[in-house]
C-alpha cells in the first residue's frame, strides 16, 4: 500500500473520504453516519483513493485530538501496532496533527507493556517516573509544515462535509432497504 500512496500527493487530488463505515462513535455519536468519497472524479486513481482513506481516518482522529488538547497540548504522538509500520501512515499522522510522531522500540508488545506498567503503578510497585524508562522511542517523524498548512484547510472541508451530510444520513437510515 505504501508504494501506491507514494504515487500521490497530500490531499489525494482534493479527494476526501469520510470513514464512517460502521457509523461514528466518539465524539460525534452518530450511528447513522456512513462512509463517503467526496470530490471523486474520473481522474482519481486507486492510489488517490487509498491516500484519501488514510487521510480521512487521521482527520477523524484529529477531532479527538483537538478535544483532548483542550486540557493541554501534546508535543508528540506515539504510534503503536501495525499502523506504526506504514511509512506513509506515520507521515500523514505527523502532517495532519502538526506534531512529531514517535515509534517505540517494541511495537507489537506496546499494549501488553502498557497494561503491565499501569498495573505496577496501580499496585504501588513503581512510580510514573520509573515507568517512563520502560518505553524507548527509536524513530521520530517530523511533520512537513507545508503539508500541515494544506491539511489544515482540507480538514475544514472534511468537517464541513460531515456536517453537511447529517440530514442525508438520517434520511437514509429512515428508509427500509429494498430487500425489506
Amino acid at each position: 500500500m505504501d508504494d501506491l500512496v507514494d504515487q500521490t500527493r497530500p490531499g489525494a487530488g482534493n479527494l476526501i473520504f469520510l470513514p464512517y463505515l460502521l457509523g461514528e462513535r466518539s465524539p460525534r455519536w452518530n450511528i447513522n453516519a456512513r462512509g463517503a468519497f467526496i470530490g471523486l472524479s474520473s481522474t482519481h486513481r486507486k492510489a488517490d483513493m487509498l491516500r484519501a482513506v488514510l487521510e480521512g481516518v487521521v482527520f477523524n482522529l484529529k477531532i479527538v485530538l483537538d478535544i483532548l488538547e483542550t486540557k493541554g497540548k501534546f508535543d508528540k504522538i506515539r504510534l503503536i501496532g501495525g499502523g506504526a509500520k506504514g511509512r506513509n501512515w506515520k507521515q500523514i499522522v505527523a502532517d495532519i496533527f502538526g506534531k512529531t510522531v514517535t515509534i517505540p522500540e517494541y511495537l507489537e508488545e506496546a499494549t501488553s507493556m502498557g497494561a503491565a506498567i499501569i498495573g505496577a503503578v496501580g499496585a504501588g510497585e513503581m512510580t510514573f517516573k520509573e515507568a517512563s524508562t520502560f518505553v524507548r522511542d527509536v524513530q521520530f517523524i517530523e511533520y512537513n509544515p507545508e503539508n500541515h498548512r494544506y491539511y489544515e484547510r482540507l480538514f475544514e472541508v472534511f468537517d464541513k462535509a460531515y456536517n453537511s451530510l447529517i440530514e442525508t444520513y438520517e434520511d437514509l437510515a429512515s428508509l427500509r432497504t429494498y430487500s425489506d
